[in-house]
């Protein structure tokens, strides 16, 4: 396995978690 690939795929799962975060964080700041 590389490094690099891992790094690739994590770096675009934390993209997509900060976007569900941050829809998440919105959602409870009623």
């Amino acid at each position: 396995m590389d490094e690099k690939n891992d790094l690739i795929k994590v770096g675009k799962y934390d993209l997509r978690y900060n976007e569900l975060l941050s829809i998440d964080i919105e959602e409870l700041d009623i």
